[in-house]
């Protein structure tokens, strides 16, 4: 009934049993599929495979040669899975309980009434700081952004022909997950549960966290900063295409450009040397999408969807010690 999708390159297989260990507590493991996805990785996990399947027989890796990033290693587990409902786990991270599962799964089914995506709590287990091997829990609470402790319709993503964009290595999650949010309606909607059912573990050599965190603030088509400009104009342009109600991706759009905003100050604070090409990637952005809105600025949108956004990061003390360095207007001055 459930599919689990997991990307994985080259992980330490202990790190991969762990992550399957958590799997294999569920109450409801009868229910679920396991799909290994090896995204170009040369290390032989046959015999875990065979450890798994010994008892449970519902256990398979796929995968392909070459590597192509977590974008296309979702997809490919999509598109060769075939159960109702499916969720994805990093190879890193684990379920947080025996009834993670359950719990996600109960919710999908309760009542009779389809669902786009269930959407729980889960647990960043967070650095103190990008160097720091001190840790604290992180709670993010009613998040659509993340993949992290969701359960998806495939009913509902086979309507709307929702896929990841694999042109790019980074911020997959939050294009896949905002064609959804602009694509749900009432017949249709995003359950959002307080249970926690997922744990985000601290791993130094993962893609976000590996090399001084140059994922998050390097500058090259790989990196943080234009994986999302790309990834978001992919989901409004695919909402467009889909004639979904124009104030709600207008609304979207402003949160978007907000969000690219505070990336900018984040990245010019703590990588300043590498903050040159991203006025011209808001920019791409930026003409690429408000080309649709005529280029009209909405100020209640703008405002509003600033302030949710700051108040998310200070929360979450995504600027801890930053001081900006360019305001938001001055920002917009620039990239129009």
């Amino acid at each position: 009934m459930i599919d689990i999708i997991i990307p994985i390159y080259n992980t330490d297989k202990n790190i991969l049993l762990r992550c399957l260990n958590s799997i294999y507590m569920q109450t409801e493991i009868n229910k679920i599929n396991v799909i290994l996805v090896n995204d170009g990785g040369n290390t032989d996990y046959d015999d875990i495979i065979a450890f798994f399947n010994k008892h449970y027989r519902n256990i398979i890796l796929i995968g392909y040669k070459d590597n192509k990033g977590p974008a296309y290693a979702r997809q490919y587990g999509i598109d060769n899975s075939f159960s109702p409902y499916f969720m994805f786990i990093d190879s890193d991270d684990t379920l947080a309980t025996p009834i993670s599962v359950k719990v996600l799964l109960d919710t999908m089914l309760e009542d009779g009434k389809p669902k786009s995506a269930i959407a729980s709590t889960f647990y960043e287990i967070a650095a103190e700081s990008y160097n720091s091997n001190h840790t604290y829990l992180l709670e993010y609470k009613e998040d659509f952004t993340w993949l992290f402790g969701k359960l998806y319709n495939r009913d509902f993503i086979n309507k709307y022909q929702i896929k990841f964009l694999t042109d790019y290595k980074s911020n997959e999650d939050a294009g896949f997950n905002s064609c959804i949010k602009l694509c749900c309606d009432q017949n249709y909607p995003i359950i959002r549960i307080d249970d926690i059912t997922y744990y985000w573990h601290n791993n130094t050599n993962s893609i976000t966290r590996k090399d001084n965190s140059a994922y998050s603030f390097g500058n090259g088509q790989d990196d943080c900063f234009y994986g999302y400009c790309k990834n978001m104009e992919y989901a409004i342009l695919f909402a467009l295409e889909r004639g979904i109600d124009f104030r709600k991706i207008e609304s979207f759009a402003y949160h978007c450009l907000c969000n690219i905003y505070l990336q900018y100050i984040e990245n010019q604070a703590r990588a300043p040397h590498l903050i040159s090409p991203k006025l011209s990637m808001a920019q791409e952005f930026y003409n690429n999408v408000f080309h649709y809105f005529n280029y009209n600025f909405n100020l209640e949108y703008a405002i509003t969807e600033y302030n949710i956004i700051m108040k998310s990061s200070y929360d979450k003390n995504k600027l801890w010690n930053i001081i900006p360095q360019i305001s938001f207007f001055d920002f917009l001055n620039q990239i129009k």
